[in-house]
């Protein structure tokens, strides 16, 4: 079929489409005319249809949250409603019913975006623990704040206080990755000792 065929069946459709909204318009008139009380009905359906119309546009038309920034300081950046939001990453998932319940423990709010810069640059850091490396030698090496740590894997997960009430048996702590790496291999935990 050529181009110029397929576009007459177009017009064809079109046309006769046209045709039958005007016989149903002209229709429509005749009973409306005819009949009052169904004319009641029709506008009473009509004026339901424009306030689902309404409804739907005014839904569709509400602000949605826009993350600006990821994991700044551990934070997520967001703006919405004419306000600059930091919601720590621990949070989870920006949601705009736990933020209007004031649900979130760890949450800040500016009306600038430097100003939530500012306040997530002055507030008290909260570290999320990184796996960088899995089963190194029987230990998984973990970057948690400006430190990096190695526990056995039969250790489980990572847990800071477990390090600081001092639970974990076989642990490493160091400034780096390769420092870490270098007591594994040499089979010495942070104090010098075999591990």
């Amino acid at each position: 079929m050529s181009k110029n065929q397929n576009f007459k069946i177009h017009i064809h459709r079109i046309n006769r489409g046209e045709d039958q909204i005007l016989k149903q318009n002209i229709r429509l008139r005749e009973v409306l005319t005819t009949k009052p009380s169904l004319q009641k009905k029709i506008i009473f359906k009509i004026r339901k249809f424009f306030l689902k119309i309404k409804d739907f546009l005014k839904r569709r038309n509400k602000p949605q949250p826009l993350l600006l920034k990821e994991g700044y300081n551990n934070y997520n950046i967001i703006y919405f409603d004419g306000k600059y939001y930091g919601l720590h990453q621990l949070e989870g998932a920006f949601d705009i019913k736990r933020l209007k319940k004031g649900k979130y423990k760890r949450i800040f709010s500016s009306e600038t975006f430097d100003g939530i810069i500012g306040i997530i640059k002055d507030a008290p850091q909260i570290y999320l623990p990184i796996l960088i490396e899995e089963g190194f030698l029987g230990f998984n090496i973990i970057a948690f704040g400006n430190k990096f740590y190695a526990i056995g894997q039969e250790e489980g997960y990572f847990d800071i206080y477990k390090v600081n009430q001092r639970v974990y048996k076989r642990i490493i702590e160091g400034q780096s990755v390769e420092e870490i790496k270098s007591n594994l291999k040499k089979g010495l935990n942070t104090n010098g000792n075999n591990i």
